[in-house]
């Protein structure tokens, strides 16, 4: 057969080359990442997102679980913690996506025992 006289490996194959995304998700449906106002897109990728109920109302209408890793991450930062596993944060920010959570209940979670992808940032000195 085919695969009898060649070596087949897939584990070793790799991309070496990076590809922009063409798709995202934008109010829960996806689509072409060029059909989504420019101007929206800017609200969702910029830092200055306020860390408070209307800038995490701003992150969960973009539907975009990179945004809200983001913006749990700067949270963080501000009870000086930090990730300490980016599977778990990427999980909880996609979870956060379709919940009716709010700003206060996510800052309760990520600063209680429960938390367990989550540990104090050194100390800088």
């Amino acid at each position: 057969g085919l695969f009898s006289r060649h070596a087949w490996n897939p584990r070793k194959a790799t991309n070496q080359t990076l590809i922009p995304a063409v798709l995202c998700v934008w109010n829960g449906v996806v689509t072409l990442r060029s059909e989504v106002p420019k101007a929206d897109m800017v609200q969702v990728y910029k830092k200055d997102v306020p860390l408070d109920e209307a800038g995490f109302q701003q992150v969960l209408k973009s539907y975009d679980s990179g945004s809200m890793e983001n913006f749990l991450r700067r949270l963080l930062g501000n009870f000086d913690a930090k990730v300490s596993d980016s599977a778990q944060l990427a999980n909880y920010a996609r979870s956060l996506l379709g919940s009716k959570k709010s700003f206060d209940e996510v800052v309760d979670f990520i600063i209680s025992p429960q938390c367990k992808w989550t540990v104090p940032a050194l100390p800088s000195s």
